[in-house]
């Protein structure tokens, strides 16, 4: 599940990264928003064990979670760490499904916030070079 959850995070915070025209916004709130969405998928999947609930209530529950993501989302100020939140709580809850146990699920957490932060390292390497090369061509 960690290793998984690791190369599924590097190669959606890669692209996520890449796809913005500057990424410099997104490489203080990456690791912070990886790390709420692990925790809310964490506190989603042990509310859901804790009380039982049926899959419907795990749904309605979900949207709660996808709401508060959206809200973030929406506003111009938080809209990349509502990104984060909302991608990140999504694949560490495994909404929909009941396959991984919850100590499964914490290190699948841990490594999808560890692909954040080599994602965030590694961008923010290429770019300080990139300008620097830049620099030194004018």
């Amino acid at each position: 599940m960690a290793a998984m959850g690791f190369a599924l995070g590097a190669s959606i915070f890669a692209t996520v990264i890449g796809s913005f025209p500057k990424p410099q916004l997104l490489f203080l709130n990456m690791p912070l928003g990886a790390s709420m969405g692990v925790v809310l998928g964490l506190i989603y999947r042990g509310l859901g064990a804790e009380f039982d609930l049926s899959p419907d209530v795990m749904i309605a529950l979900a949207a709660v979670f996808i709401g508060l993501g959206s809200y973030l989302r929406a506003n111009p100020k938080t809209q990349a760490f509502g990104l984060d939140i909302n991608m990140v709580f999504l694949i560490s809850a495994e909404v929909g499904l009941t396959l991984h146990t919850y100590p499964e699920l914490l290190m699948g957490g841990v490594a999808l916030i560890g692909a954040a932060l080599m994602c965030t390292f590694i961008f923010r390497a290429m770019l300080i070079y990139v300008q620097r090369v830049h620099k030194r061509e004018k």
